[in-house]
């Protein structure tokens, strides 16, 4: 009956969670990713803080182990919903001057939470993720005690720090014989009913708040370190309340109890870091003709494409074993198309595989030249069509300038008016001057 409410309460949170994702607005940290969540299994320890052994310093906590497995779902913002399942037993042993208690309890529980992840926006993976957590459970629990030996026989704790069969202050206490606890949790609490109020409930709801921090090791893969408190809504997870009498006397506050783990998470929603191979079928190559392919020649040299290193090569071409056109002399022109197959080795040679002679290179040097020097005049004459000052031909008080009467002042001519300037024989003052040099560099 137990299990069958447990799967329709985590059934319940599954559509709730699906429900609230769907509905989100708000905007996603990373586009495009899968609502597939991440698998999360961790493996901790319990610290039981209640009514027995917490508050007796004398005592240490008894540690007990517990498992979880957890599907977290990818968030849009920095909280992320999740729903897990958790299992163990805690349990506590306490024996002093004033009474001598022991428990374990089983414990299993489903529950819903919200992780608030602190994601840098800045950052495209963060390795280090701390996180908060809380959420609500509901917790089935099962208190045994360790009350008889293996044998059947009642544990008597006696005042000089013994156990014995036979009650202490009993008539018969002279023929009570030494025994010890066998650690063996055989008695049922509950039903035991030691102080006397009956069949309480085993299940109950908790609230769990944690912290703990997440090691991003792949896009898919993380290592979560965290530490979980769970506030139940019961006092008798140890079987002792304030409902009790004499040692078994307790307060009146909740149990609780600490789980500390460590996880392994396999995020399932996480694109690839490498992309999956594509898988053929055979119905994918029906109708591929494989013997025509590994046959096809396209430049028809009798090397098959598959084999050939230059499939373009001109019709009647001689080639080698590559489909390489044949260099015999290594000038680096193909025979097809060389004019010289005996080149010299090392041998400068033109397009069509002939010697470069110095005679050559001189004209090849000269035909540049001029050609440059064409090119530069065109330009300087473009330049010269569209100055103002040129088009207008020169200027009727710079003629004088102009000895030979070309129209152009040459650097001989301003060489002389700028010596007539400097001896002081120039008809031009000092702002018509820098005028005419002007003219000059701007002709």
């Amino acid at each position: 009956m137990r299990k069958a409410y447990i799967l329709f309460i985590l059934s319940s949170l599954v559509c709730v969670v699906t429900r609230a994702e769907s509905d989100s607005t708000v905007t996603p940290l990373s586009e495009g990713k899968s609502y597939l969540p991440a698998v999360v299994l961790s493996k901790g320890t319990l610290n039981f803080l209640g009514d027995v052994g917490y508050s007796h310093f004398n005592e240490p906590f008894l540690h007990q182990g517990g498992f979880q497995v957890a599907l977290q779902f990818a968030g849009k913002s920095r909280l992320s919903p999740s729903l897990y399942y958790q299992s163990g037993s805690m349990g506590a042993n306490e024996k002093t001057a004033a009474r001598t208690l022991n428990f374990k309890t089983d414990y299993s529980t489903v529950g819903v939470q919200l992780n608030y992840q602190f994601i840098c926006r800045e950052r495209a993976r963060q390795i280090l993720v701390p996180f908060l957590s809380a959420g609500i459970e509901y917790l089935s629990f099962t208190p045994k005690g360790d009350l008889k030996s293996a044998e059947g026989t009642s544990y008597y704790y006696w005042d000089d720090g013994t156990i014995r069969d036979i009650d202490e202050y009993s008539p018969n206490a002279d023929l009570a014989q030494l025994i010890h606890r066998d650690y063996t949790y055989e008695t049922n609490l509950r039903d035991a009913n030691l102080d006397g109020v009956g069949n309480y409930s085993l299940n109950s709801f908790g609230v769990p708040v944690g912290a703990g921090v997440k090691l991003n090791i792949s896009g898919r893969c993380a290592l979560y370190l965290s530490s979980t408190v769970h506030f139940t809504f019961t006092d008798n997870l140890d079987n002792i309340s304030s409902s009790g009498t004499g040692q078994r006397q307790g307060d009146s506050k909740n149990d609780k109890f600490i789980y500390s783990a460590a996880a392994f998470g396999y995020d399932l929603g996480a694109p690839r870091e490498t992309p999956r191979k594509k898988k053929y079928r055979d119905k994918d190559y029906k109708d591929i003709d494989f013997n025509a392919l590994a046959k096809e020649d396209r430049d028809k040299d009798g090397v098959a494409d598959v084999d050939d290193e230059s499939p373009d090569t001109p019709p009647n071409a001689k080639v080698d074993g590559k489909g390489v056109p044949v260099d015999t002399d290594l000038d680096g022109v193909p025979d097809y198309r060389d004019q010289e197959l005996n080149t010299a080795k090392g041998a400068l040679v033109t397009e069509e595989g002939i010697t470069l002679t110095d005679k050559m290179i001189e004209e090849k040097y000269i035909a540049d030249s001029l050609a440059v020097r064409a090119s530069v005049t065109e330009y300087v004459r473009r330049i010269d069509e569209n100055d103002p000052l040129i088009k207008k031909g020169l200027p009727e008080r710079y003629k004088k300038v102009d000895l030979d009467q070309n129209g152009i002042i040459s650097d001989k001519e301003i060489s002389k008016a700028i010596d007539e300037f400097l001896s002081g024989k120039s008809t031009f003052d000092t702002n018509e001057f820098y005028k005419l040099v002007d003219y000059y560099f701007s002709q």
